[in-house]
């Protein structure tokens, strides 16, 4: 069956390629909730599906690994505790480099050099 899914996102910016490069931008985001959709089927009928992030049972535990890549070569991963402990980690590593704005880092991704956080179960 086929289905039509559509993410809406509001975005300020000065034309309509600026925008649709925030919206992806915000959708690639490791900690991004870009997460609810509109689907409508065949029929015309329209479904809205959230698929969130899952609720964790209490034993399970989620480590956040800080992946950052240069040139094309993944150089220093880090592994934090929380999100915000990544995503300071993140931030810093940014303005370590010059690539503070959204253009800046998607320049740099262009040529191999960027930062990503992945949240991953713990494994015993």
């Amino acid at each position: 069956m086929q289905y039509k899914v559509t993410w809406t996102i509001e975005v300020e910016a000065d034309s309509p390629e600026e925008a649709a490069r925030a919206a992806l931008a915000t959708q690639r985001r490791s900690d991004s909730w870009a997460t609810h959709f509109e689907v409508q089927d065949a029929q015309g009928c329209v479904r809205e599906v959230d698929l969130g992030a899952p609720q964790e049972s209490s034993d399970r535990q989620t480590v956040y690994v800080l992946v950052p890549m240069e040139e094309g070569a993944v150089r220093g991963v880090r592994a934090f505790r929380t999100k915000e402990g990544a995503r300071q980690g993140e931030q810093q590593w940014l303005r370590e480099r010059g690539l503070a704005d959204e253009k800046a880092r998607e320049h740099a991704s262009n040529w191999g050099t960027g930062v990503a956080t992945w949240d991953c179960p713990m494994e015993a």
